[in-house]
């Protein structure tokens, strides 16, 4: 698969997140009580700077055996994307190999433990185009999420992103591929209110404060995140 950059157009509502690669890092608490954790997608853009670590751009977890998660792979250069259960991991990697080339992409993580007839479906996909093979999910999921967050891992203090964020949103529901397409939107970022799944849209940050370390919520669900040890909004953007 042949991995486009994209253009950087500004979108209307559209600002981003700058993370150290040291400790910054953002919370979204209310998040927790919303996640499906039998079904659901996390889409954002990303713009990597040069790291010498994993860098965890999502992860919402209740512990190690039962989590989801988008992490950049510094030794192999790849994007994964990650849904746990019960202990089984099923991993989709995308080669990612943008280090510091000053180039955004997005990224979108799927999962719906129903989809084909029941066996399941993790998906990856990078500038609108699938990544590696649809993975079918084998293990079941425990527990209930306790731990949503942007630029760390849930479960140890490592993997911090050194990078950008833009338009980060979480959905109850698995993407389809055209809704997909609307969020890439030719590589300029498409607004998430105008999506046709708008209605299991239950977290959207567009970055767009300025200052403070308070993160509003626009998809009108209030679940606000929150710049944790320096995390600064910045006016880079898709």
């Amino acid at each position: 698969m042949m991995i486009q950059p994209t253009p950087n157009i500004h979108f209307h509502n559209n600002n981003s997140a700058l993370f150290d690669g040291v400790n910054d890092n953002m919370t979204m608490p209310g998040l927790t009580n919303d996640i499906n954790v039998n079904a659901g997608s996390i889409s954002m853009w990303v713009k990597q700077d040069s790291t010498s670590i994993n860098n965890s751009y999502y992860k919402a977890s209740v512990d190690a055996n039962n989590n989801i998660s988008i992490t950049y792979l510094n030794s192999s250069q790849v994007m994964r994307f990650q849904y746990k259960a019960g202990g089984t991991a099923e991993l989709v990697d995308s080669a990612f190999a943008f280090e510091g080339n000053n180039n955004w992409y997005h990224v979108v993580l799927t999962y719906d433990t129903t989809a084909d007839g029941g066996n399941g479906e993790v998906k990856g996909y990078v500038n609108n185009a699938q990544a590696g093979s649809t993975q079918a999910i084998a293990g079941s999921f425990s527990g209930s999420i306790s731990s949503v967050i942007i630029g760390k891992n849930t479960l140890a203090d490592n993997s911090f992103v050194a990078g950008h964020v833009s338009q980060v949103t979480i959905w109850k529901t698995a993407l389809t591929a055209a809704q997909i397409a609307q969020l890439y939107n030719g590589g300029t970022p498409g607004n998430p209110l105008m999506n046709s799944n708008i209605a299991n849209l239950i977290g959207w940050y567009g970055f767009n404060e300025g200052s403070g370390t308070s993160v509003t919520d626009l998809s009108g669900t209030a679940n606000t995140g929150t710049f944790v040890n320096g995390t600064t909004f910045n006016t880079d953007t898709p």
